[in-house]
């Protein structure tokens, strides 16, 4: 299974000037989370089993081993109440659904890749939020996306047609593999991105494209804007990539 990042073949960090909701950095102190799981301060690194992790920017931990940056938060996180409700109606985002002519604008050019490498197929989406990426997938491939949104999961459904599912992923299971899987900003969210990247790899077929997009903490605009880097609002954003 191949991974990349569009045009980069590595994390991202990507622009955007969709009406995203301002607000100031958060502290960790409300809750919210990726589907199915609640997360704590860590004890060791994700990425390489360090136990050295060592306050930065005062609202996140650094493995002093590997690097990795991941949220310091203070206090457990119930799974699904950030994403649900008004997320992409006035609490993380404006109105997500009236800024579709954005989304599908940097959609299409990621797609045109993906089409170019894969041509055809079953094409899975996790985060696929109301549908805009799958609407113009479908096309090319057979389609079925994951949200933990049950309003944006159902307008993906009577809106385009798209088999958008509110299960666990983790948990679920399907016919046939998969060709081309897309996590678009969706792995900064997962409290366990590890225990998903596995399951795509269960169930991604011999060859398979996963294209993953997030935020470059290590890009010079994080470095610069040190805490006011505006992907830095935990408990939304848990982990911090670098092309490493």
């Amino acid at each position: 299974m191949a991974a990349s990042a569009p045009g980069t073949g590595g994390v991202v960090d990507m622009p955007g000037s969709y009406r995203r909701k301002a607000g100031p950095v958060a502290d960790g102190r409300k809750s919210g989370d990726a589907p199915h799981m609640d997360h704590v301060e860590p004890t060791e690194c994700l990425i390489c089993g360090g136990r050295d992790l060592r306050p930065h920017l005062k609202i996140l931990l650094r493995c002093a081993d590997c690097g990795f940056v991941t949220a310091r938060l203070d206090a457990p996180l119930d799974a699904r109440s950030l994403y649900e409700g008004d997320y992409f109606t006035g609490q993380e985002y404006l109105d997500y659904a009236a800024d579709e002519a954005f989304f599908k604008k940097n959609f299409r050019h990621r797609l045109r890749e993906m089409v170019a490498r894969k041509p055809a197929g079953r094409l899975l989406e996790l985060g696929a939020a109301y549908g805009f990426f799958l609407d113009l997938a479908k096309e090319h491939y057979d389609v079925i996306g994951f949200e933990v949104n049950a309003t944006a999961a159902a307008y993906a459904r009577t809106h385009f047609g798209v088999d958008v599912r509110t299960d666990d992923f983790l948990a679920a299971t399907f016919d046939k593999p998969f060709d081309v899987i897309a996590m678009w900003d969706v792995i900064e969210h997962l409290d366990r991105p590890d225990r998903f990247i596995a399951k795509i790899s269960e169930v991604a077929a011999p060859g398979a494209h996963l294209y993953i997009t997030t935020g470059d903490i290590g890009s010079l605009v994080a470095r610069l804007r040190g805490r006011r880097w505006r992907m830095i609002h935990p408990p939304s954003h848990l982990h911090y990539f670098d092309r490493r």
